[in-house]
């Protein structure tokens, strides 16, 4: 019998957890499984890589990117009676922690046999009691749902699973699966650079150094911090001024092109150096164009861009939070958050490396890709979760009743 999983998603745009969700897709690729991808935000922006999936249907309710009671609540109002035409729901899988609400009126209107809630933000490793009164709020319904159903929670570290813990979640309930990349997909490709080069303008026999992260000025616990990029590159114009003549910096990702990352590298005077492309689909292209990719995160749940450059060949320069420097390993560089002097030294170490030395570093670092984030990993512990799941399937209790708190007054 075909198993069905319901996969609930906020948007369709080029990020993490989006992108994991189509290769892991992608890696199922058999008929035995059939997906149903439901997302509720604006942005579109991968609905056509979803609907070329096989054995996938999408459907897009455009309600809202809000993640207010408000949205909460048309969201659930426009799941309803697609949820009534659904028919039989093994998995229901919500990817995302704003989309956890959604599990419940999707078993209000199906029997569901399992359920997964998969958690990846960095807020989990924010002390409880310093959480928002609105998320304690919904923490308490979500993890008494978690208790009283089928239910499993996938994070994707041992220290995302303490902070789960410490917030709340019953330890039997975790399972920690890493993020994995399609190493087939992400592989380097031929040309790349010379391509790059002539789109944007860059010079022949000139460097690429790369940063593909979406632009998030102000946020508290998930800052990409890519004005110490910016800053790194003005840096090495004053350190390394030689090797600094023959570089340009490129950055992709969403929100990336508003305009104040152009203003701060106009106001260091390396406007005419710095490449801001905003969202791109072409990441295989650029991954494998650049010298050198970066992370410059905060806090950073797993770091995907990483596995993905080193799975291209390209190694990287990241910062020495959470996950980053386990996924580098030997095959880059790692220094401290927000220190753009030890960026730019980091780049200046690489760019100089002979020759044979940088083909050397990019095969172990897609060696290392290959043998530990690889999406062929990744899909199967996923699919150990599900069968895991049906096997135990219980029946289901009256799950909103059971599932809502009783008061307050404990949080």
């Amino acid at each position: 019998m075909t198993t069905h999983v319901v996969h609930l998603l906020k948007h369709l745009m080029p990020a993490g957890t989006e992108k994991k969700l189509y290769h892991l897709i992608r890696a199922f690729g058999d008929a035995d499984t059939r997906h149903t991808v439901i997302t509720f935000g604006s942005n579109k922006t991968l609905a056509g890589d979803f609907e070329r999936l096989p054995n996938t249907d999408l459907i897009m309710l455009g309600t809202s990117d809000s993640t207010s009671i408000k949205g909460i609540a048309k969201g659930a109002k426009a799941l309803l009676p697609v949820a009534c035409k659904l028919g039989r729901i093994d998995i229901a899988h919500a990817w995302n922690e704003d989309m956890f609400p959604m599990l419940l009126p999707l078993h209000a209107v199906s029997r569901i046999k399992g359920n997964v809630m998969s958690v990846d933000g960095s807020y989990i490793f924010k002390p409880y009691n310093e959480t928002a009164l609105a998320y304690k709020a919904l923490t308490t319904v979500m993890r008494n749902f978690a208790a009283v159903t089928n239910t499993a929670v996938v994070t994707l570290s041992p220290d995302m699973k303490d902070g789960l813990m410490s917030h709340g979640y019953k330890e039997r309930l975790i399972k920690v699966i890493m993020n994995g990349v399609d190493v087939d997909h992400f592989s380097p490709m031929a040309g790349a650079s010379e391509s790059l080069k002539e789109e944007l303008g860059i010079p022949e026999g000139s460097h690429i150094i790369g940063m593909a992260s979406r632009h998030t000025p102000g946020a508290i616990g998930c800052d990409k911090d890519i004005p110490t990029f910016i800053r790194a590159a003005a840096v090495l114009e004053r350190k390394f001024p030689a090797l600094f003549a023959k570089t340009h910096f490129v950055i992709c990702g969403n929100d990336t092109d508003k305009g104040d990352l152009r203003e701060l590298a106009a106001s260091l005077g390396i406007g005419d150096r710095v490449h801001i492309l905003g969202p791109r689909n072409d990441m295989v292209r650029q991954y494998s164009a650049w010298d050198v990719s970066n992370m410059c995160s905060v806090r950073e749940p797993f770091g995907l861009v990483a596995a993905e450059s080193m799975a291209c060949k390209t190694p990287m320069v990241v910062t020495n939070v959470d996950l980053l420097p386990h996924i580098v390993g030997n095959t880059g560089i790692v220094v401290p958050v927000r220190a753009p002097d030890a960026r730019a030294e980091a780049w200046a170490k690489l760019l100089t490396m002979p020759d044979h030395q940088k083909q050397v570093l990019g095969d172990l670092a897609r060696n290392r890709t290959c043998t530990h984030f690889d999406n062929a990993r990744m899909s199967r512990e996923f699919a150990d979760v599900y069968e895991d799941l049906l096997g135990r399937a219980p029946k289901q209790p009256a799950l909103v009743k059971a599932a809502m708190p009783t008061g307050y007054n404990h949080l």
